[in-house]
């Protein structure tokens, strides 16, 4: 297990205290190639030493954390100084764990540099543990940090990438049960742009099991499986970019289901199913209470404002009903028209416009009329104003297909005819052409009376003696 050399600890002293340790021990030659490893690092990567001398134990090392491994080891022997790393390596089960590497250069008694002496202990639980709690955390911030938690899902899914995968997928699912792929997150940019061209969830999708079942899984695919599951379309760019490991887990809360987060990386073994699927769960669990907190506020204050809408119709018809009980009641107290017209457009003036004006015609004779205004001139104003310019508006007074009339109306300074108002305004003038049918009915009876009366009349009284 052990290579000669000269200088510091004797190889064979150095290789029997490593053996004893927990710990992993190591050592590194002059030329930056693994010379000794003990067995508790041979042990957790079920290798053998010939198989990680040299670099072969980069082999281990996670492929986003090579390069900075590479680096560091570089630049601490050009400079020749201590060094700590914090990277992940695969272990004897194919899974990543993060380790503390921290190495110290060693020299010969005339100062000649001989290599690097190391250590490494196995951080995974607490890294694990740390970045988990940061990432929860993370995601409570964007969630509090929006109105809507849906406007934060990709900021979440971007959040979760590298801890939990290369990429992380959420799709939503609609009432029809039917997937709508909300975000789609990559480390590659150009990944992310390929895989947004792809078809969404097809019915053999994973993805409706999931959600079915309410349980995370772990997927471990070959590229062929994940290629699949795709649209065919897409199934030789699926297979070039596959996914080898995957978390699905649903977004369920209060026992409603709003989709499936995925959380993917093209490295096989990449996700722990004792560390990983609980914590992607977790997110998951936590984005699905932030979007039912949210759909639950919106629907209270949706029902709330019917509730408020109801009450301003409801309050608005009270009004209405209340002016046309007032506007009969002027109608229906005299037949002479003067007065109860000028009293229904002064009603109207009070709460629907500011100027009204009701005459009564039979024959081109104005048989009676009356009117109001809310301010000085607004009648005037009226009189001049061409009919119906979207200041003005006038309805004929009419009854079985007889004219008997106008109303006119006016607004002023900036105050717009209210639409929703016609239907009073059309039934206050239906109103006031029953009343002056009745009225003129009234004045045509009377008039017969008073004809037929004057005919009866001798011409001259007789002379009666006495």
């Amino acid at each position: 297990m052990t290579s000669g050399g000269e200088g510091g600890l004797p190889y064979d002293r150095f290789a029997a205290l490593g053996d004893l340790q927990t710990v992993f021990t190591w050592s590194g030659d002059g030329a930056g190639q693994l010379e000794f490893a003990n067995d508790a690092w041979l042990a957790f990567r079920g290798r053998s030493l010939d198989r990680e001398l040299g670099e072969g134990w980069l082999d281990g090392v996670h492929p986003a954390d090579r390069a900075v491994v590479e680096r560091g080891i570089a630049d601490a022997y050009a400079a020749r100084e201590p060094f700590e790393l914090e990277y992940r390596v695969r272990d004897h089960a194919g899974r990543y764990r993060w380790i503390l590497t921290r190495g110290e250069p060693r020299f010969d008694a005339h100062g000649s540099f001989l290599g690097f002496h190391g250590t490494g202990l196995s951080i995974d639980e607490r890294v694990r543990a740390e970045r988990g709690t940061r990432l929860l955390s993370e995601v409570g911030r964007l969630v509090a940090s929006t109105g809507d938690p849906a406007d934060a899902l990709e900021a979440i899914a971007r959040a979760a990438i590298p801890l939990l995968g290369d990429c992380c997928v959420i799709d939503l699912v609609g009432e029809d049960g039917a997937f709508t792929r909300h975000v789609l997150a990559h480390l590659d940019p150009r990944l992310e742009a390929v895989a947004r061209g792809f078809k969404g969830p097809q019915p053999h999708s994973p993805l409706y099991g999931v959600l079915q079942d309410g349980r995370p899984v772990l997927l471990q695919n070959t590229a062929e499986e994940f290629a699949d599951a795709g649209a065919p379309e897409d199934r030789e760019e699926r297979r070039s970019m596959a996914l080898r490991s995957s978390i699905l887990t649903p977004v369920v809360a209060r026992g409603r289901a709003f989709g499936v987060m995925t959380f993917g990386s093209h490295v096989a073994g990449h996700h722990d199913e004792d560390d990983d699927v609980p914590l992607a769960h977790e997110v998951a669990r936590r984005v699905a209470l932030a979007l039912d907190h949210a759909s639950s506020l919106a629907e209270a204050r949706a029902a709330r404002r019917a509730s408020e809408a109801a009450r301003a119709e409801l309050e608005v018809a009270v009004v209405h009903a209340r002016l046309l009980a007032d506007i009969s009641g002027c109608l229906e107290a005299t037949l002479d028209l003067a007065p109860a017209l000028d009293a229904v457009a002064a009603l109207i003036v009070g709460c629907l416009a500011d100027a009204a004006r009701i005459e009564i015609v039979e024959h081109g004779q104005v048989l009676g009329a009356g009117g109001a205004q809310a301010s000085a001139g607004a009648l005037d104003e009226l009189r001049r104003s061409p009919t119906d310019t979207g200041r003005t508006l006038t309805l004929p007074l009419t009854r079985s297909g007889r004219a008997l009339g106008t109303l006119a109306l006016l607004w002023r300074s900036g105050r717009l005819p209210d639409p929703e108002a016609l239907p009073l305004l059309e039934e206050i003038a239906r109103r006031v052409s029953l009343a002056a049918d009745a009225a003129l009915l009234y004045a045509d009876r009377a008039n017969t009376a008073r004809t037929l009366q004057a005919s009866l009349l001798p011409e001259r009284l007789p002379r009666i003696p006495g």
